[in-house]
């Protein structure tokens, strides 16, 4: 996950489907915009400090 640009130390791994996108709200009102979506060659995270992985 990235929160305005910064890597947050949680994960979901083990998603099978092909499109892999996961949007989490927490308070009454919260609105998410998908702007695009597009296929990456290669990941553009790295393991981070006190890292939690949630298997899916």
């Amino acid at each position: 996950f990235f929160v305005d640009g910064v890597q947050e130390p949680v994960y979901i791994s083990g998603i099978k489907e092909k499109v892999r996108f996961f949007i989490s709200m927490c308070y009454d009102g919260s609105s998410c915009t998908i702007r695009s979506l597009k296929k990456l060659s290669s990941p553009t995270s790295e393991h981070v400090p006190n890292e939690k992985a949630i298997q899916w």
